[in-house]
């Protein structure tokens, strides 16, 4: 007899949020593979990449993920740190929302983003930039193009809807 399926009031809450996320719950955009998200994270973090399996066991909450594993999953899926904490790991929200301030400003990229920008729109960037830069399709001119003009659209539309103000002293 084939075993019950766990429905998700049984699964861990950061399961059913990565699985929702990677999956896109409730939009018309294309869900990320789990081969897709693995790949990911073995070029950003290869010392920190699991496999495909691993990350199954995740979602279908046969493995509890530890907080490391998701400020991986947390970069590639776009997971915001609040999330992690609703969901219950606030260590791992803790560590995200470190990993996010360190990326931002260890990338000269970003070094024009303000202080002020959010914790999402810093994430994305970073995925943008991951993206870009993994790309085998373009030489490393064009990606450096392409970082540019990615900045100077995000920072155009961040001070459409709002002004950046300076930091106060």
């Amino acid at each position: 007899m084939p075993a019950a399926r766990r429905t998700t009031d049984d699964l861990p809450p950061e399961a059913v949020l990565v699985n929702n996320v990677r999956t896109r719950a409730g939009s018309i955009a294309k869900e990320l593979t789990i081969r897709e998200a693995t790949r990911r994270i073995a070029a950003m973090a290869p010392e920190g990449a699991f496999s495909e399996g691993t990350w199954r066991n995740i979602e279908n909450g046969r493995t509890r993920a530890s907080d490391k594993q998701l400020v991986l999953i947390g970069l590639v899926l776009g997971i915001e740190p609040d999330q992690l904490a609703d969901a219950g790991r606030d260590e791992a929200a803790r560590l995200l929302r470190e990993e996010i301030e360190r990326r931002a400003t260890r990338d000269p990229v970003l070094a024009g983003v303000s202080e002020l920008t959010s914790e999402r729109v810093v994430m994305a960037l970073l995925r943008k930039l991951d993206d870009i830069r993994s790309s085998p399709e373009f030489s490393e001119p064009d990606k450096r193009e392409m970082e540019k003009t990615l900045l100077a659209d995000v920072m155009a539309r961040l001070q459409k809807e709002e002004p950046l103000k300076p930091p106060s002293a």
